[in-house]
């Protein structure tokens, strides 16, 4: 029986980028960002040892120079998807127009049959 991939294709990590904020690595199915915020133990690495990185299985990224391994779903892949749904915000405009608050009639100093309003302090 053949295989049906050939060489260490599924294995491929490449270090595309490397910033102050964290690196960008590029995997066969997609693009991912390591932020040094989370993952601190990257911040002193050196860019050589940065650059050897391996994946171990589809899950798992390693770094035998420093001897880290992480999952990949802990990892920001791009484009960004939300998690969960963001609620829609209304314009000021169409608060005005809302239903749901009854407007409140507008007072005047006076009225025309019980003289002046005053209100309590």
């Amino acid at each position: 029986m053949k295989p049906l991939i050939l060489g260490n294709n599924l294995s491929r990590v490449d270090v595309t980028f490397i910033s102050t904020h964290g690196f960008w690595l590029l995997t066969n199915s997609n693009e991912l960002f390591v932020s040094f915020l989370d993952f601190p133990q990257f911040r002193t690495a050196s860019s050589s040892r940065l650059k050897r990185v391996a994946r171990l299985n589809p899950d798992i990224l390693y770094w035998p120079d420093l001897d880290i391994e992480i999952p990949i779903k802990h990892v920001r892949s791009f484009p960004l998807e939300s998690t969960r749904p963001r609620p829609t915000r209304r314009s000021r405009r169409q608060a005005k127009r809302s239903p749901s608050r009854p407007k409140r009639p507008r007072r005047t100093g006076t009225t025309a049959t019980s003289g002046p309003i005053c209100y309590p302090r």
